[in-house]
């Protein structure tokens, strides 16, 4: 391979390496913001006589993001900064709490895509319960106001798969998942926002 192909490759690669790799979140636009979600699975299960049957649950979260910083991936390098995302769930009639939480990086000039949001949606008291999740990549609509803040936003995944479930607490499911959701102010929470 001559030197010139070889430095072709290596820009190429780099390239590649850049446009893949999830970008600090350039103004943190989603700190401190609740989305309102719907979460959709449908797929199949195996019941109680084991045979495979079709199945599927839906489930009402909401999700908080706030900022959080990992340390970088090259030594001397800036630390890259991420979004906390925690999934909050009804646990009992009235009972909110965090049924999961995780670290998402969001991508494009305006945070406007995760490649991987990793969920977990509680659908009892958030212990050896019913269950689902995922990681669907999620497309984020985010408007702003006249001075350049945060106004509103949507969210809707593209695409979906479950990678872990069970929907009766004891067998398996496998199947897609759909999520989608629009922002909520804090004071519109039906649990005190913390």
């Amino acid at each position: 391979m001559s030197d010139r192909m070889r430095s072709s490759c290596r820009t190429v690669l780099a390239a590649a390496v850049l446009l893949a790799a999830p970008v600090a979140a350039s103004a943190q636009l989603l700190d401190d913001v609740w989305f309102k979600v719907r979460a959709s699975v449908t797929g199949l299960s195996v019941d109680g006589q084991g045979t495979i049957v079709k199945d599927k649950a839906i489930r009402t979260a909401y999700l908080h993001f706030t900022p959080t910083v990992v340390a970088p991936t090259d030594a001397g390098g800036p630390p890259i900064e991420y979004y906390q995302v925690d999934v909050v769930t009804e646990v009992a009639p009235g009972s909110f709490a965090v049924t999961s939480s995780s670290v998402a990086g969001l991508i494009g000039p305006s945070e406007e895509l995760s490649v991987s949001l990793s969920l977990v949606f509680h659908l009892g008291d958030g212990t050896d319960d019913p269950y689902f999740a995922g990681s669907p990549p999620v497309a984020f609509d985010i408007r702003l106001d006249a001075a350049g803040h945060f106004k509103k936003a949507t969210l809707r995944s593209l695409g979906g798969q479950v990678i872990d479930a069970s929907l009766d607490g004891v067998t398996g499911f496998v199947g897609d998942l759909k999520l989608t959701g629009a922002s909520v102010a804090p004071d519109k929470l039906p649990f005190p926002a913390s």
